[in-house]
């Protein structure tokens, strides 16, 4: 899976943000890849990630694409 245009600009600097500590906070339409950046973004950092969510349907989608 290839990440967007909007992802790959954002990623080294997200990536870097996380390794020194930083807080991030993403804000997205739905449906433009938050959930893939977050999820790479933060597996190259760490081998293993916490990612919570409100719902079960977001559980879902996002396990669906952990697996991808």
């Amino acid at each position: 899976m290839e990440l967007r245009d909007w992802q790959l600009v954002l990623k080294d600097k997200v990536v870097k943000g996380l390794k020194e500590g930083l807080l991030v906070a993403l804000q997205s339409p739905t449906g433009s890849g938050k959930t893939l950046f977050s999820l790479v973004s933060a597996l190259e950092v760490r081998p293993k990630v916490l990612f919570a969510v409100r719902t079960h349907n977001e559980f879902y989608q996002f396990t669906g694409r952990a697996r991808d």
